[in-house]
């Protein structure tokens, strides 16, 4: 069987991300970045920001803040507990503002150039609005992610592709898929760059889908 070469397996994923995205639907670009200080005992104190910018008003969208606790407990189990604050500014003006607290579990598997990981994400919360000031969350959030490195490209850049999917445990319904394609640098040790871009699938309690394109960038810092 003839291969195919993984440049044109990045193009037919490039293709797949951008293909029914939504007309006038809005571009959107994330900022993620993270600090982590190596503890004794393999624990990692950690903290972590995402931001969204829209291309339509309002055009500062999204905070979130998370500092967590992450045992590395061998090279291929992490466990993670942490908290979750997060203020949202919807198309409408109306502000979200979420608290919560998380655990995580991630396996990591190494095949030859390949790292596969699969984190299992449980949230729990309060989420309020001027009109509710008692929402309840319930989130099971997996996400995978494959990553390869390949030491002929220039500056030892590692492709990778991901899946985020957010399911609500209170409805049992899907409200959110998150599909990346994009590419890692490490600058150092210590520095760690990524560059992607993403198709966002969202849903209603209706079942309506809406979809928008993001462009991120995530900056991590390990010490």
């Amino acid at each position: 069987m003839r291969k195919i070469p993984l440049h044109t397996h990045t193009l037919l994923l490039l293709i797949f991300l951008g293909m029914n995205v939504q007309a006038g639907s809005g571009f959107e670009s994330w900022l993620n970045i993270s600090l982590g200080q190596r503890l004794d005992y393999g624990l990692e104190a950690k903290v972590e920001t995402e931001q969204w910018f829209a291309s339509e008003s309002p055009t500062y969208k999204h905070i979130e803040i998370m500092p967590q606790l992450i045992w590395h407990y061998s090279p291929r189990y992490d466990f993670t507990v942490g908290y979750a604050y997060d203020w949202t500014q919807q198309a409408n003006r109306m502000i979200t503002v979420g608290n919560s607290g998380f655990f995580d579990t991630t396996v990591k598997i190494p095949f030859q150039r390949f790292n596969l990981s699969s984190r299992q994400r449980l949230q729990f919360g309060t989420e309020a609005t001027e009109e509710d000031q008692n929402g309840f969350v319930a989130l099971y959030r997996p996400k995978t992610v494959l990553e390869y490195e390949m030491p002929w490209l220039p500056l030892r850049l590692m492709p990778f592709v991901a899946d985020e999917v957010f399911f609500d445990m209170n409805t049992g319904v899907l409200l959110e898929n998150r599909a990346q394609i994009g590419v890692a640098y490490r600058i150092n040790k210590s520095w760690r760059i990524e560059v992607y871009g993403m198709r966002v699938d969202q849903w209603d309690m209706t079942g309506e889908n809406s979809n928008f394109p993001v462009a991120g960038l995530n900056f991590a810092m390990q010490f």
